[in-house]
C-alpha cells in the first residue's frame, strides 16, 4: 500500500508538471488557430462582398447594353420600313420623307425634355394643333403645344384628371388612340378634350406614348384652321409609338447614371426625380 501510495503520488507529480508546462503551448496553439480562422473567414467575406459589387455593376451595364441595342435595332427597322415605302409609294413621297425625318430627330434627342419638345415640334409641322400632355398619376398636365395661339393659355397650366379630358383621358386608360369628330351640337362631355375647344368638322386625336407597358404621355393633334397633311392619323402612331421607344432608351440610360452616382456618394436631391414627374421644363 505505500509503494502504491507513492507511484501515485509521483503520477500525480508528474501529471501536474505535464499541465503546467503543456497548457500554455496548447492554448498558445489553440489562439493561433483561431485567429487564423478569423483571417481566412474574414478574406471570404471580402471576396463575397467584392464578387457581389461586380456581380452588379455588370448586370447593370449588361441591362443598359441589352435596351440601347433593342432601341437602336427598332430604329434601324422603323427608318427601314419608312424608307422601303417611300420608294414603293411615289404618290406619299414628301409625307414619309417628313416622317423619317422626324424619327431621326426624335433619336438625336438626348434627353427627355429634348425629346418631348422634338416630339411636339415634329408633330405641330403635320397637324395644324398639336401638343404633348405627361400623365401623372391618375391626372394629365401640358408640356408643350404648337399652333393654339390665343385659344390656350400657357401649357403648364393645364392641369387635368382623366376624366376630365376627354379623348386624352381615354387614351390614357385605355392605353390605345382614340379620335373624334366635332359635329354640329359639338363633341359630347365625355370625348372633348377638356382643355380647348373643337369646332364643327374639326378631328382630334389622342395617342398613348407608352414606355415599358406604361402610358407615361399622350400626343395630341387636330387639324382646326387649315388642312392637316395626308395619312395625319398614321403619323400620329408612328411618332408616338416612336417616341416611347425613344423614351425607354433615355430613362434606362438615365437610371443606371443615378445608380453610379448613388454609389458614390454624388446623387443630388434633385436628380432623384422620376422620370415624367418632373414639375416643369
Amino acid at each position: 500500500m505505500v509503494l502504491e501510495d507513492s507511484v501515485q503520488r509521483s503520477g500525480k507529480k508528474l501529471l501536474q508538471r505535464i499541465r503546467e508546462h503543456g497548457e500554455p503551448k496548447v492554448r498558445g496553439f489553440v489562439s493561433e488557430r483561431l485567429m487564423a480562422v478569423a483571417r481566412e473567414r474574414a478574406i471570404a467575406l471580402e471576396d463575397v462582398h467584392r464578387r457581389s459589387d461586380e456581380d452588379r455593376q455588370h448586370a447593370v451595364q449588361q441591362e443598359t447594353a441589352r435596351v440601347w441595342a433593342e432601341a437602336e435595332r427598332t430604329r434601324v427597322a422603323e427608318i427601314a420600313a419608312l424608307e422601303a415605302r417611300v420608294a414603293a409609294r411615289s404618290e406619299t413621297d414628301a409625307v414619309l420623307t417628313r416622317l423619317a425625318q422626324g424619327i431621326r430627330r426624335l433619336d438625336d434627342a438626348s434627353s427627355l425634355t429634348d425629346l418631348l419638345d422634338t416630339l411636339t415640334t415634329v408633330m405641330g409641322e403635320e397637324a395644324p394643333r398639336a401638343g404633348v400632355l405627361l400623365v401623372r398619376g391618375e391626372r394629365v398636365a401640358g408640356w408643350r403645344f404648337v399652333g393654339f395661339g390665343a385659344a390656350l393659355g400657357a401649357a403648364s397650366q393645364i392641369d387635368l384628371a382623366c376624366g376630365e379630358a376627354g379623348i386624352v383621358g381615354h387614351a390614357v386608360m385605355s392605353g390605345e388612340s382614340h379620335a373624334v369628330t366635332a359635329a354640329v351640337d359639338g363633341v359630347s362631355d365625355d370625348a372633348a378634350p377638356g382643355f380647348v375647344s373643337l369646332a364643327l368638322g374639326v378631328k382630334a386625336q389622342a395617342t398613348p406614348v407608352t414606355v415599358d407597358g406604361r402610358v407615361v404621355a399622350v400626343l395630341y393633334a387636330d387639324n382646326t384652321g387649315g388642312a392637316p397633311s395626308p395619312g395625319l392619323s398614321a403619323t400620329v402612331e408612328i411618332l408616338a409609338r416612336h417616341a416611347g421607344h425613344c423614351l425607354e432608351a433615355v430613362t434606362v440610360a438615365r437610371t443606371a447614371r443615378l445608380r453610379q452616382l448613388a454609389a458614390a456618394g454624388e446623387l443630388k436631391a434633385d436628380e432623384s426625380k422620376l422620370p415624367f414627374e418632373e414639375d416643369s421644363h
